[in-house]
């Protein structure tokens, strides 16, 4: 079976969790034994760096070869952008319109793909890209909603954040599609709610298990971009959390990786915080520590680096948010609380006992294992309805 990716930006490199949650979508639905197409939607901003996103394009073209487009939206096309984003933005208070980015031009060229290809299904991302389903007919269609965007200025506490819309507009976007693929058990039953005639499938985010050996220190890891929501989690725990850690283990250390560490300066001389910066690979943090921890407190969408950690066979302590609409909840081998003891007592118990230590860690792999397999359960439902 042909399958047919559309997706808003291009994929490489992969940078950011939801290109992570698409490429592992495309590892899953060829594991099943079909074939994918990526169609890539090039538009960048009428501020970007042209000659970095001519970077991408390349590393983008080279990665799909035959089985990979770019539709490079053209400059009146970015103004349209531009001006929508500022418009929706001092206007309507970030709330847009289903179809205000929808390229124009984008039916047509996927039009005539079908017409090449004869693609037997097709799967969009974000609610505003499905109005291609009005018009090229495919036998089976499918939505990445990725996220919840209704209401996201008041779920999350931020002014204008990115495509805020309103339920009926979501609605609109996703009932286009036969099937929506929702990352979450709590988006999962909302989209259930708002688009009852599409059939929604739960499909969180599949990770490829990786063997590290358990290093039994007293070093705690956490891999993070810099995102406003991932630094005040970060802020939260140094706050609340840490300093009831750093008194109980007076040689426990902190080991930051990724991008967040550009925004974090300030904790750049701190005795118990060392900032590792960007890693090309998270075993390059991962390596330093048997405890990961995300202590985000609020966002939407999956909080995918607890997951990734558990893929590395880490224990992952987050803040109670973070395991909201997670796989199989009742048995998911995290520690989520939001009180500074609970952390120490917990870190009581695994530090002073290294058979706990190494059953916990069995359990993360088994847990990321079970997912994995009802992820594609999942898939299969769509590919063989």
């Amino acid at each position: 079976m042909k399958i047919l990716i559309i997706y808003p930006s291009l994929t490489h490199p992969i940078d950011a969790g939801n290109k992570q949650w698409v490429m592992s979508q495309v590892d899953v639905i060829k594991k099943l034994g079909h074939e994918v197409y990526m169609l890539c939607i090039n538009v960048p901003g009428l501020k970007s760096d042209l000659r970095r996103n001519k970077e991408e394009a390349e590393f983008t073209r080279v990665f799909w070869g035959d089985y990979g487009f770019i539709f490079n939206a053209s400059f009146w096309q970015r103004i349209k952008y531009s001006f929508f984003m500022n418009y929706r933005k001092k206007i309507c208070k970030g709330y847009y319109k289903c179809d205000d980015l929808y390229p124009r031009g984008l039916t047509k060229y996927v039009s005539k793909l079908q017409d090449i290809y004869h693609f037997d299904a097709c799967i969009t991302n974000y609610y505003w890209l499905t109005k291609v389903f009005e018009t090229v007919k495919f036998k089976k269609t499918a939505i990445n909603t990725h996220d919840v965007f209704a209401y996201k200025d008041m779920v999350v506490g931020t002014k204008n954040p990115w495509m805020s819309t309103t339920p009926n507009e979501e609605a609109k976007g996703i009932q286009r599609a036969a099937y929506a693929f929702a990352l979450q058990d709590e988006e999962s039953a909302y989209y259930k709610r708002i688009a009852p005639s599409t059939k929604v499938l739960n499909v969180f985010c599949p990770y490829v298990v990786h063997e590290q050996s358990l290093t039994y220190n007293h070093n705690l890891v956490i891999l993070s971009s810099s995102n406003s929501l991932n630094i005040e989690g970060f802020e939260w725990f140094c706050k609340n959390i840490y300093p009831s850690i750093i008194k109980e283990f007076p040689d426990v250390e902190l080991k930051v990786g990724g991008y967040i560490c550009k925004k974090l300066n300030h904790y750049k001389n701190h005795e118990h915080i060392t900032l590792v910066g960007a890693v090309e690979n998270p075993s390059d943090l991962y390596k330093y520590g048997d405890i990961a921890i995300n202590p985000c407190i609020n966002g939407t969408g999956l909080k995918i680096k607890t997951f990734e950690a558990l893929s590395y066979g880490k224990i992952a302590m987050t803040h109670p948010h973070s395991t909201i609409g997670i796989y199989d909840k009742s048995n998911a081998p995290v520690f989520d609380s939001a009180s500074a003891d609970d952390w120490v007592n917990f870190l009581k118990i695994i530090w002073s006992d290294q058979e706990q230590l190494k059953e916990m860690s069995a359990k993360s792999v088994n847990y990321i294992e079970r997912m994995n397999k009802y992820i594609s359960e999942q898939y299969s439902i769509f590919l063989n309805a």
